[in-house]
């Protein structure tokens, strides 16, 4: 990649307008619209990670996701590749967005900034010769830009930086497996086969499967050894990524905003007197007026759900009042056993009624990390709040160690019916009965518990393509008593028989 500035006055107040990419956009952007250019955290945030990787030796692949009418585009096609431009004036550009015409608004702003203040600003002007809206370069150089829809032919065209737009206009092209398909294939082709030193993608999400998803998906790929791509995410409120380990009420996200907190953009406008009144943001006046979920959740969080759908769609959980439960007909509680000690997976146990009214209750939930003696101690305990009549389902790991895990607590915990949940099939195979009766509302969370809300987010995040969330211990504890329930009875109670033991003064087994 060509590293040479050109010759520029050196002074400080040139150094002041002409450094990073936003401080170019704050002396441009009042000239051109008259207005005063916002630049909110996020940008900051994102325009670092850019000119780090422009200047990186090695080739890089960014990724920048954020809300709607945020900013984004300005920084990616336009603030960012006249920064590059500037004092890298010998870079090829290529700008890709869902149209020629799209793309080629973005290189004429950039090509009109270079006719108006490339003088003043780098020493440079535009090459009278070659100054065609989609396709420029600049004069005594070899750098310009070259702007399409994607798709269209850059066979035979040298780029040393790729800038990929929104090449999704909306949720109906979102739809269209064929069109995501071939942005996929063009992806594949012709854009990457350029082998340019950055590649740098800029765009709104609108489906879990389009270009930025399918690049999470094929990285994912256990024998996959191709390029990495690096994410960088601002979501409209913030909140953990689903592979964020350990995150508690201290948790803060890449800009230091607590959960739930929103992103400052263009159309909110922060309290200076009073920060704690951040709540009163027009983006959670967005989100109550968001009707749907999937939109909410793609468009602003930059967390898109599946096309197929999720396995349990969060909108068809029933709820029951735990003062106004039926008899229930039979009750117990899924155990799944973290391996590691008080790091990385959780335990969970998931207590489970079928009521005599034909629902099932979700009773209660335990989802902790701890070590495997005090988990081997809380089971106890739980057995012993839950009752006898409560069955206990161990899952069984397919390892040999998994038989003798579930012997121990048989051995230990004589009194109380322990069973072994042994895998079968896929996790959605095993989810698939669950998934149908919550879809059909007969499952039912009690009004008030605080673990609900966590509960409910892990389900939406199994989708019915395959793919799950990171962590889905409660999914596959819930599948495991669910399927439990469904195939039992009434409540039976298995209790050997007990003698009194005057030396040790306890009842104890006979036989």
């Amino acid at each position: 990649m060509p590293s040479t500035p050109p010759a520029t006055d050196p002074t400080v107040e040139h150094l002041r307008k002409t450094a990073t990419p936003l401080r170019i956009a704050q002396f441009v952007a009042p000239q051109i619209w008259a207005d005063d250019f916002r630049i909110d955290p996020w940008m900051l945030d994102a325009e670092g990670h850019i000119m780090s990787a422009f200047k990186d030796p090695e080739p890089r692949f960014l990724k920048i996701n954020s809300v709607p009418q945020s900013g984004k585009s300005s920084l990616v096609e336009v603030w960012s590749p006249t920064w590059v431009l500037g004092h890298w004036p010998d870079t090829r550009i290529g700008i890709i967005a869902y149209s020629d015409i799209l793309a080629q608004k973005s290189s004429e702003l950039v090509r009109d900034i270079f006719q108006t203040w490339g003088e003043e600003l780098f020493g440079l002007s535009v090459d009278s010769k070659a100054d065609a809206k989609g396709s420029w370069r600049l004069a005594g150089h070899r750098g310009g830009i070259h702007a399409v829809g994607i798709g269209s032919s850059i066979s035979g065209i040298p780029m040393d930086m790729i800038v990929i737009g929104d090449i999704l206009r909306d949720f109906e092209e979102a739809s269209s497996k064929t069109l995501k398909d071939k942005h996929w294939e063009s992806y594949q082709g012709a854009i990457r086969a350029r082998q340019a030193k950055l590649y740098l993608l800029g765009a709104t999400r609108f489906a879990d499967d389009d270009l930025s998803g399918r690049l999470d998906a094929q990285a994912a790929a256990p024998d996959y050894e191709g390029e990495r791509w690096e994410t960088l995410s601002y979501p409209a409120l913030a909140e953990p990524d689903d592979d964020e380990e350990d995150v508690d009420e201290n948790w803060r996200d890449r800009l230091g905003r607590v959960r739930g907190e929103p992103l400052r953009w263009r159309f909110s406008k922060p309290d200076e007197e009073k920060p704690e009144n951040w709540h009163k943001s027009s983006l959670y006046t967005l989100k109550r007026s968001t009707e749907s979920e999937i939109v909410w959740s793609a468009l602003y969080q930059q967390n898109p759900t599946s096309a197929q759908g999720s396995m349990f769609p969060r909108e068809l959980w029933g709820e029951y009042d735990p003062d106004e439960m039926p008899y229930m007909e039979a009750v117990c509680r899924s155990w799944d056993l973290a391996t590691k000690d008080g790091r990385g997976d959780w335990t969970v146990g998931y207590k489970a009624g079928r009521g005599a009214d034909g629902f099932y209750y979700v009773l209660d939930l335990y989802r902790k990390r701890k070590a495997s003696i005090e988990v081997k101690t809380d089971v106890k305990m739980y057995a012993e709040t839950d009752g006898v009549e409560c069955h206990i389902l161990i899952e069984q790991e397919r390892s040999g160690s998994g038989h003798t895990v579930v012997d121990v607590y048989k051995s230990e915990m004589p009194l109380f019916q322990v069973h072994a949940s042994i895998p079968q099939g896929s996790k959605h195979d095993r989810a698939y009965g669950y998934s149908m009766l919550q879809q059909a509302g007969k499952i039912l969370l009690p009004k008030g518990a605080d673990w609900v809300p966590d509960f409910i987010d892990e389900h939406r995040k199994m989708m019915a393509d395959g793919r799950s969330p990171k962590h889905d211990d409660q999914i596959d504890t819930g599948s495991y008593a669910i399927n439990h329930l469904r195939g039992s009875g009434s409540i039976t109670m298995t209790l050997p028989e007990m003698a009194y033991h005057p030396a040790s003064g306890q009842m104890v087994m006979v036989g």
